[in-house]
């Protein structure tokens, strides 16, 4: 940290990375190169007619020499890696010398290593055939596996994008650039199809006014270059940074000996109460539409699921996939359609559906356009359902990029009671939402009118056979039941962007009056805004498992993640190798974790002293940029003049970031006690929380924050939850000493 500067480019490499590589590759030389030294000199005479295979003496001394420099090179390079913490680059600022010197070693190597593997093919007999000259072929072949494992570094640590300087690491608009070659590059290598916004004006802003056409593309880099500004990390550096991170959150929240335990919001709920449980109903409900959310990611999550046996279920269970639904659904063929019938299985036994009840599915996903979802009749609740599927592509992920919030005008009509209108009393500026997940509710809205969902199953279930479609100009059901004259309702659920996208539909649906009740389960955190957010308590309920990191994500949270990462990062006192190799020995060792947490807090340092650290370092800059500029030389080659501070430009590419919030209520089903037990044997309780608590609680990383994201967890943490809560229910209501003596 930062990223240092060789031939004239930046690379993926800090001047701390790779000391093990170092001493793997310093023990390498210094073996050969004194058995090249030994051969050549003809002490050992066995050894020497092998070696003599591939070369004359004077080869193999050239050779040997080469190798030993190299191993000394390595030494240094290991001992230089090894000086400093992660920011005091100038600690180690001899290291990208010895890399050219080792480069030119290597380069060496590499030309008498060639010559050396010609003669060893052409030469005499008694020196062809492995078994001829062992050595000969050992000195060959270990060599050319260095220099392969070599080239493999090299094109890791390779930096598509380090032409050119960064204009400094603190400045959005020199950064947006940056990030514009990053996205279109990785569009065109996966040969997405970036929808542009043609012309005209787009959507309003929450900040009043329509914003500027502009391509998807610079609104994504221009995200990004705000979100991660002055972030200048390797992926050793980010690692570090996220250890120290964590070990100082725990010792911040004095958790001494129990490290592990998760710690949820304490904030008040949707009512004001102190973290008050969930109701037996709310929690039988979300268990049972969660089985509907995890359904619509078809075949990928049910056989991860279902490892053992998944595969025999879904081709050779009770109705074979090929067979039946080949049957109700006509002739699928081969190939892609045959994929379709099995992801139509596992919605099915997912969701416990019939084969009759499952309306309609769609699997097709464009970027801001409709994302894959189904339609199904869950008689058991007397309700039609509508799932949206969360991000498994990168058509979603563009989906999930395009944050720019647009305000609904459309939809604010008649948004509060009494009927008033968007100008009538309603600030449309408190009213935005992310744009990617508007545009995919809409185009989900849109498609299920296309497909005569409405007219075929909505309006004969919710208003009665024989009615007239509102498409048609019938009158809409009555917005103030919770369902419509026959008794059914819709309901629309969905699992990361599927449940953003998941809220507005609904809301959608509200708006043309039909009864909708929505089940999100982890949300995005930066879904709409707050005021959006409070209106949408009426029917959303939003479910957070655990730690999981969708629901506190938002453009704030991350900057606020990447200000604190750079910060650890700065204050970090001891090298960086010694951090790593201490969170991954308490990773393997997890009874060690409690320890190396205070450790790893003892390795930052104060305030004060970071500050104190800094001044220096400013000075130490300098010192030397003043030198440089005296001798004509204004490029270093570590970037030690960059600016290693967090703040946040506020330029011409800054991007305006509005808080965000997930919809409706929330309530958080949180674990107890240590994340070493399984989850599916850990004990889980469901409280109250809200919106607005995770947006403050900013984004955590921890050892279970990808895992907890996975929609089975949260869906079998559920079950577990509700059958616990019934069986406590009827315990409650079940007379004393029934069944039983009394004493």
């Amino acid at each position: 940290m930062p990223a240092m500067q060789l031939f004239g480019r930046r690379w993926h490499l800090a001047t701390d990375d790779f000391p093990v590589p170092a001493l793997l590759s310093a023990a390498f030389h210094a073996a050969w190169g004194c058995a090249l030294l030994v051969g050549a000199s003809g002490a050992d005479a066995a050894l020497a007619q092998e070696l003599g295979c591939a070369g004359s003496a004077g080869a193999l001394a050239a050779l040997g020499s080469a190798f030993l420099a190299a191993a000394l090179v390595s030494v240094a390079l290991a001992r230089e890696y090894l000086r400093g913490s992660i920011a005091d680059v100038a600690a180690r600022r001899w290291v990208p010398g010895c890399l050219y010197a080792l480069s030119a070693l290597l380069a060496a190597e590499l030309g008498l290593l060639v010559v050396a593997s010609a003669r060893l093919a052409a030469g005499p007999a008694e020196c062809r055939g492995p078994s001829a000259a062992p050595g000969a072929v050992a000195l060959v072949g270990s060599t050319w596996a260095v220099m392969a494992a070599a080239l493999l570094g090299i094109l890791i640590a390779f930096n598509v994008f380090g032409g050119r300087r960064r204009p400094g690491l603190g400045g959005v608009a020199g950064e947006g650039d940056v990030w514009r070659r990053r996205v279109l590059c990785v569009g065109r290598l996966l040969c997405l199809r970036w929808p542009l916004h043609e012309g005209g004006e787009r959507g309003p802003g929450p900040s009043g006014g329509a914003r500027p056409a502009t391509t998807l593309v610079d609104e994504i880099a221009d995200h990004c270059a705000h979100m991660f500004a002055g972030m200048d990390f390797t992926p050793s550096d980010l690692s570090a940074a996220i250890v120290l991170l964590h070990a100082e959150k725990k010792a911040a929240k004095g958790l001494e000996g129990h490290v592990e335990v998760t710690v949820a919001p304490a904030v008040s709920g949707p009512s004001g109460g102190m973290e008050r449980a969930v109701p037996a109903g709310k929690l039988s409900a979300a268990a049972h539409f969660v089985r509907f959310s995890v359904a619509v990611y078809g075949t990928p999550l049910y056989l991860y699921s279902n490892l053992r046996c998944g595969v025999c279920k879904l081709c050779c269970g009770e109705s074979c996939a090929l067979g039946g639904l080949a049957r109700a659904h006509g002739n699928f063929g081969g190939g892609p359609c045959c994929n379709r019938l099995m992801d139509y299985r596992a919605i099915l036994d997912t969701a416990g559906l019939a084969e009759a009840d499952l309306v309609h599915c769609n699997f097709e996903s464009r970027a801001l356009g409709i994302l894959p979802y189904f339609v199904a009749l869950d008689r058991e609740t007397s309700s039609i359902v509508i799932s949206v599927r969360g991000t498994m592509s990168l058509q979603d992920a563009v989906t999930d990029l395009n944050l720019a919030p647009e305000v609904p005008r459309d939809l604010l009509l008649g948004l509060l009671p009494g009927g008033e209108g968007a100008r009538g009393g309603v600030d449309e500026e408190e009213f935005f939402v992310h744009g990617g997940i508007l545009a995919s509710a809409r185009a989900i809205a849109e498609d299920l009118r296309g497909r005569g969902i409405f007219t075929d199953y909505v309006d004969p279930l919710v208003r009665g056979p024989g009615c007239v479609p509102v498409e048609a100009g019938g009158a809409p059901p009555s917005p103030g039941s919770p369902r419509g004259g026959t008794g059914w309702s819709i309901v629309v659920t969905g699992h990361s962007l599927g449940a953003g996208v998941a809220s507005i539909l609904g809301w959608i649906l509200r708006t043309r009056g039909y009864p909708c009740r929505c089940w999100l389960y982890s949300p995005p955190g930066c879904t709409v805004s707050r005021r959006l957010s409070e209106h949408m308590e009426g029917f959303c309920t939003s479910v957070v498992y655990n730690q999981e990191w969708s629901s506190f994500v938002s453009v704030r949270n991350v900057v606020r993640l990447n200000s604190e990462l750079q910060s650890v990062a700065r204050r970090a006192k001891v090298p960086k190798a010694y951090i790593l190799w201490r969170g991954l020995f308490s990773l393997l060792c997890l009874c060690r974790r409690g320890k190396f947490h205070r450790q790893a807090y003892l390795m930052l340092l104060t305030p004060a002293e970071a500050a104190e650290r800094e001044a220096e370092a400013e000075v130490r800059r300098g010192a030397e940029v003043a030198s440089a500029a005296s001798s004509g030389s204004a490029d270093d080659l570590t970037s030690t003049s960059c600016d290693m501070r967090s703040g946040i430009s506020s330029g011409p590419g800054a991007v305006d970031a509005p808080s965000m919030f997930m919809p409706g209520e929330v309530f958080h089903v949180r674990r107890q006690g240590s994340s070493r037990m399984h989850w599916s044997k850990a004990e889980h309780e469901a409280v109250w929380s809200s919106a607005a608590a995770f947006e403050r609680e900013g984004l955590n990383l921890s050892s279970t924050t990808l895992i907890d994201h996975v929609p089975d967890r949260i869906a079998g943490t559920l079950r577990v939850l509700a059958q616990e809560y019934r069986l406590n229910e009827v315990e409650r209501t079940q007379p004393p000493n029934s069944g039983g003596t009394v004493l």
